[in-house]
């Protein structure tokens, strides 16, 4: 799949190297400003980078195969049977060996996914 080879941001990074987010800044002005400048670029990143550049919003086809096997899990469902799940907004991280629940919106903690807030 030629997903599979396009550059994802690692969520680990932040533990391998604390100064991480200078790092990403500075890899982003420079493909920013490529993309910009119409220039090719000689490496592969997701369409999720290219939209993050760009400012552009990411949609539900943005997502790679397994974040889409999980959206359309969800969709099947109807709006009661996912509010029977006790989901909220929030993923679960693993680093280096101690999982974490962290926040995807904010006050994701507190925000119950139910059938008001599905697309």
């Amino acid at each position: 799949d030629m997903d599979e080879t396009r550059m994802e941001i690692n969520f680990l990074s932040g533990v391998i190297c604390p100064n991480h987010l200078r790092y990403f800044r500075f890899i982003g002005r420079i493909l920013g400003k490529a993309v910009l400048d119409r220039q090719l670029l000689g490496c592969r990143l997701s369409q999720k980078i290219y939209k993050l550049l760009l400012g552009w919003p990411i949609a539900s086809n943005d997502l790679n195969d397994k974040e889409l096997c999980y959206l359309r899990s969800l969709e099947e469902m109807n709006g009661e049977e996912v509010g029977k799940l006790g989901l909220h907004f929030t993923v679960s991280e693993d680093h280096l060996g101690l999982r974490t629940r962290v926040p995807i919106v904010t006050n994701g903690f507190d925000i119950a996914v139910d059938e008001e807030n599905l697309p």
